[in-house]
């Protein structure tokens, strides 16, 4: 790989722990190195199509227009109460964190 794509990463993300399920992957591997008998019981991918109906009851939801649209949550109280701080420093406004604050997914 060329070391033309090079990017900082934010130091916040580099604090964050290892996947969870890599940790486990890699020591099921490195056991598995070192000659231990082993049945994985971990989560698996699937191998047989799902039963018909299954696959009806998904297209019948994915045909319904109440299926689409935003999520019905206000989003994590925690963030909303940062966001009123943020808008109290930056631009003297006070807002409501539970009446005036909204979080939204960002395209």
């Amino acid at each position: 790989m060329s070391d033309d794509w090079n990017i900082d990463v934010a130091l916040r993300i580099r604090r964050l722990p290892p996947y969870l399920f890599a940790r486990i992957n890699n020591l099921r591997d490195r056991k598995r190195r070192e000659g231990v008998d082993m049945i994985d019981l971990g989560m698996g991918n699937p191998h047989d199509a799902p039963p018909d109906e299954v696959v009806e009851k998904l297209c019948q939801a994915a045909h319904d227009p109440r299926a689409h649209g935003y999520s019905q949550s206000i989003g994590l109280p925690n963030l909303r109460l940062e966001v009123t701080r943020i808008y109290q420093k930056l631009y003297d406004v006070s807002l409501d964190p539970e009446k005036e604050v909204i979080e939204a997914d960002v395209v």
